[in-house]
């Protein structure tokens, strides 16, 4: 499943479990796979030897797994959302918004200090000459370029495992 939400797992796996029927998933992060099993939108038994693709940790991992994975964004994103509005995150979910949020105010930011104008164009230009200077709140890499203009430069296997009814990680942390 590829879709940007996890709707058609949630539903798909619903009404195969109500058939007896345990077909083997294969994922990426946009299907939240962590997030929508924490909210009780599919059952562990449907999610037996689900693998995939990820580079969304705050989504892909229970709360608890993702601290390897933050960078300095991340931190600053999470202090000025507990500073400004007393909130914390425990739920897969809304860390993910929160840091997709930050994510976007992080490169306006970086990439208007570049700008050449304070212009559409100027945006456009200081974000594309952010390179490997931007350092993404939720993402673990990023990169950004004229060439480049979705920042993720770094995915990971991803497994269920039902010992801990969670998604974890299989490949190494620190390969780019």
């Amino acid at each position: 499943f590829n879709d940007a939400s996890g709707l058609l797992l949630g539903l798909f796996s619903s009404n195969a479990s109500s058939q007896q029927y345990f077909p083997r998933f294969g994922v990426t992060s946009g299907a939240g796979v962590q997030a929508i099993y924490a909210a009780g939108l599919v059952k562990a038994n449907q999610l037996n030897g689900m693998s995939g693709n990820g580079w969304l940790p705050s989504l892909d991992l229970p709360s608890a797994d993702t601290a390897p994975y933050a960078t300095a964004a991340t931190t600053r994103c999470l202090d000025i959302m507990k500073r400004r509005t007393g909130q914390t995150y425990t739920s897969t979910n809304a860390a993910s918004l929160a840091l997709g949020a930050c994510d976007q105010f992080f490169a306006f930011e970086q990439a208007m200090a570049k700008a050449p104008s304070l212009s559409p164009a100027g945006l456009i230009a200081g974000l594309e000459s952010l390179g490997s200077s931007f350092v993404s709140a939720i993402l673990p890499a990023a990169f950004l370029s004229a060439a480049q203009h979705d920042d993720g430069v770094r995915a990971f296997d991803l497994n269920w495992v039902a010992g801990c009814t969670c998604v974890r990680y299989t490949s190494p942390r620190n390969v780019p």
